[in-house]
């Protein structure tokens, strides 16, 4: 049997979407076990980011079945607020992944030019997140990957999740222990294997508000070395025992709901132990009374990405080795 086939399932197109059908103009993201390509249709000249992970590689590696969950689950995504998988087919040893291009940039690169956000724009994002999460827990997909990297924005300047390589099908009460994530934003039961849950989803959640409001991660807090790395024994043990610092400019409403957010027993956490119930309560919370929350997606966002060449060519994007090996560098695979 050829590698390819074995990852072939219902959810990956056999003939209709060729590869010759586009032009792959360069690449836009590396990690450990893709590259994501910005590609060009030569139909309808629409962009897409392209994941593309060798076969071969996910056989030898055992990852087979979790491409094709990652194939399932993806196409399965219903909101407006997660990206889209558009098509997947497989050609000369590699599967593709054709996803919408967001041309807006990630949350972070905004992040890092205003240091920390002003309340009002921290609850826009915090409450677009949060519709992403409700969403993909009310298909019963647990997220596992909060980040604001894995946060990208619309050309209109809207939140748009990504990076479902970790996303998980999980069932009424049923629990996942595999640690996986990006270590800064990993719950309490994650780090020690009691499960992750929807709940540990909605802790990270309240991570992300922190970050976006105050500027760093709530547990970096003498976890730093003296080059501003984290020590990862020390930051675990924050994030095990170590109260969290508000600052004076965070306000009264945000440090409730973070309060209500990081706390280390799952069944005291807003939501409860699943975090199936989360959503409603955190829609009540007093930080989001002027949310308008059925027509939060026809708001202006606070910001709105410049019109530039990214939206015809990607030329703003950051500049990648074009080798053809993967690198080890961390993406929404993190």
């Amino acid at each position: 049997m050829q590698v390819a086939a074995c990852l072939r399932c219902p959810n990956v197109a056999r003939n209709r979407c060729k590869y010759n059908y586009f032009r792959y103009l360069r690449t836009i993201g590396l990690s450990t076990r893709s590259r994501v390509v910005l590609a060009k249709s030569i139909v309808d000249s629409r962009l897409s980011a392209v994941k593309i992970i060798k076969c071969k590689t996910q056989v030898e590696k055992n990852r087979v079945w979790q491409t094709n969950d990652l194939v399932r689950i993806w196409r399965s995504l219903l909101s407006p607020a997660l990206q889209s998988l558009q098509r997947a087919f497989c050609h000369a040893g590699r599967l593709y992944m054709f996803s919408e291009f967001i041309a807006g940039g990630e949350l972070s690169s905004l992040h890092e030019k205003f240091r920390r956000f002003p309340n009002h724009v921290a609850r826009f994002y915090a409450a677009e997140v949060a519709q992403a999460l409700g969403s993909l827990h009310e298909q019963d997909i647990v997220y596992r990957n909060m980040h604001p990297d894995n946060i990208m924005l619309s050309s209109q300047g809207h939140v748009k999740l990504v990076g479902f390589g970790f996303a998980k099908v999980l069932r009424d009460t049923d629990s996942t222990r595999t640690i996986c994530g990006c270590h800064d934003y990993l719950a309490p039961e994650v780090l020690i294997s009691e499960g992750t849950t929807m709940a540990s989803d909605w802790w990270s959640w309240g991570v992300l508000i922190y970050f976006m409001l105050a500027g760093t991660n709530p547990f970096h807090e003498a976890a730093l070395d003296k080059h501003g790395n984290v020590i990862e024994p020390l930051l675990y043990q924050n994030i095990l025992r170590c109260e969290v610092n508000f600052p004076h400019w965070l306000g009264d409403q945000a440090a409730s709901l973070i309060r209500a957010l990081l706390v280390r027993d799952p069944a005291s956490r807003l939501g409860g132990k699943t975090g199936r119930d989360a959503l409603p309560l955190i829609m009540a919370h007093p930080w989001f009374s002027d949310v308008l929350w059925e027509t939060l997606r026809d708001t202006k966002a606070p910001y709105i990405p410049p019109a530039d060449d990214t939206d015809k060519n990607g030329g703003s994007l950051n500049k990648y080795d074009e080798s053809d090996d993967e690198q080890e560098n961390e993406d929404d695979e993190r």
